[in-house]
Formats: C-alpha cells, structure tokens, sequence
C-alpha cells in the first residue's frame, strides 16, 4: 500500500519512513516542483530517494486511492486541500506532535491516529490509535567514558528551544523566565553561562549535527518548553549519554507519565531545586542517572516493538481504503 507523506522534523523524518519501508507500506513523497503553490512548510524529500519514490503532483492525480500521513500540524491545511482535490479517496492517518494545536487536529476526519502526544491520544474517541515513540536520528557515537567524565567536571548546561528570545517569546514567557533564572543561577555557582540555542535565539541555530556535539559536552541539557511530547531533542540528548532537567511545572502530556522521572532525570519545582540537585550529585550517582537515561530511552524507542505496533495501525488503515 503507498503512503503519502513528506518531511516534518529533522531529526524524525529518516526514522519514520524507514519504519514505513520496514513493514512493507511504499511511503511516496512530494518534490520540489509539487510543492510549490501547494505545500506552504515544505522541507525537500530527496534524502529518502533510496527506499521512497518522489512524485510530481499530475502523477499524484494519477495514483490509485492509498493512505495520506499527516505529520504535522502546519501540514494540516495543505494536505486537506490535496485530499479534497482527489474527492476524499484516499485514507487519512494522523501524527500528533506539539500538544498544544487540538483545534488544527480535529480538523483532520480520521479513524487512525499515531501519538506522540499522551494528551490528545487519551481525548480522542476515534477506534484506532497508538503511541508512537520515534527514535531520533542518531548521528555522533554517544559518550565514552572519558567524555563523560569531562562533562560531569565542566559542569556545562544548554538549552535549546527555537524563537525563545526577541519579538516572538510572548507565548514562551514561562519557558523563557525559567530559561533567563537558570543561566544566572547556574552562572553564579559555576560560572559557566548557559547558551539558549534555536532558531531566532541570539546564541545560534545549530545543525543537527553540532547541536549533537553540544549534547555531548554537556552535563545535562535543561528542558523548559510546554509544548514538548515527544521531543526527539530529549531522547537525543538521553541516547547520546547526557540526562535532561526538567520544571515540574513546565513538563507536559506524553513526558509526565513516560520516560522522564528521578530515575532518569532531574526533576524539580524550582529552578533553584533543580541546580541544587544537579550541583550536590556525585560522580557515581550522576553515572548510574546517565547510564539509566540512556537504556530507558533506548527501551522506549525499541525498533521491533515500535514496528510491529506500526504495522498493526497500518494494516487497519489498508484495509479502509
């Protein structure tokens, strides 16, 4: 059966449509020149030309009914538009990612639902839903011991959150309070300043792979956004050998009932509590959090598991069409 699907996340994308490829469904994606006009939030597909075949849109007219992969919220609009123009043949699958976009997800008429938000997947009363735990691509070899020693003596925390700072924060003010409160914090007790990495924040949008690099020095990446499920940056940062911190307040859908707890992180009310905690670990104490993080995380994102459960979804999707 194809699928129809095009790129959403940079660190998901590859892993998503080898699942697909893996049990068997043809993923078939838009190009360049399809998009244009169609596709406003379009990153090009061409990285998955070896096990997915990249269409023009007169040949996508052309295809026979088959399965539409919604990714992503700003995919929402656009994707309804190529399903109305094809007179609602085609079967609608539905990913959920950030929790805070319900109203754009019940615009979706779908009997198929792949989660990674815990919050919209326990509120939705369609008939067909699974949790999806993506593992994000991988592309440095995680800590090896001498690394990870390092990283506990330097004492170094980073956070990376995209648009955080300047004009477009106001949605963000709790995260960037938090943010703003930890860099002094930690400054003052350590005299390392933490940089706030993303897109629009003044200390930089690294690449996919230099962020992985910045995982790796650090001793643990400070997480304060809402809005995360999910989050591949989390499970980056936990497979690459580096546990997360994590505001109570601030932890969200998905992640305050799977994989993050004391056993895998530092979670905590306060700033403050957290860099108390962080601060008094010892060595050994701090090796066992890094070695648990990783193996859960690991566990979690458990590709013959997550597979076989894929399969299960899109077999009941197939049979719809």
């Amino acid at each position: 059966m194809k699928v129809f699907f095009t790129n959403y996340h940079i660190s998901v994308n590859r892993g998503l449509v080898e699942d697909l490829h893996a049990i068997g469904m043809e993923v078939i994606c838009p190009t360049r020149d399809f998009a244009k006009g169609r596709i406003d939030f379009f990153a090009p597909n061409d990285e998955h030309a070896d096990i997915a075949e990249l269409i023009g849109y007169e040949e996508y007219q052309r295809l026979p009914p088959h399965i539409m992969l919604i990714p992503c919220t700003q995919l929402v609009e656009d994707f309804l538009k190529l399903w109305e123009s094809r007179d609602r043949q085609d079967v609608l699958v539905l990913l959920t990612a950030n929790s805070d976009h319900i109203p754009a997800w019940r615009m979706v008429p779908t009997d198929f639902l792949l989660s990674h938000d815990l919050t919209y997947h326990r509120m939705w009363d369609g008939p067909f839903k699974m949790l999806y735990f993506s593992r994000p691509r991988i592309l440095r070899p995680a800590k090896t011991g001498e690394e990870l020693r390092r990283s506990y003596e330097e004492r170094k925390v980073k956070l990376y959150i995209n648009n955080l700072e300047g004009e477009r924060h106001e949605g963000l003010k709790p995260e960037y309070d938090a943010a703003i409160e930890m860099r002094k914090l930690w400054f003052d007790r350590t005299g390392w300043q933490m940089p706030i990495y993303g897109y629009g924040n003044k200390d930089g949008w690294p690449s996919m792979l230099d962020t992985q690099n910045h995982l790796v020095d650090s001793m643990f990446t400070f997480v304060s956004k809402r809005r995360e499920t999910w989050g591949q940056l989390i499970n980056e940062s936990m497979q690459l050998g580096t546990p997360c911190m994590f505001l109570r307040p601030l932890l969200n859908s998905t992640f305050t009932q799977y994989l993050i707890n004391p056993d895998t992180a530092i979670v905590g009310d306060t700033v403050e509590e957290l860099v108390d905690q962080a601060l008094s670990m010892s060595w050994e104490h701090y090796e066992s959090l890094v070695n648990e993080a990783y193996f859960q995380s690991q566990m979690f994102c458990n590709e013959d598991v997550r597979r076989q459960k894929l399969k299960w979804l899109f077999d009941k999707a197939t049979e719809a069409v």
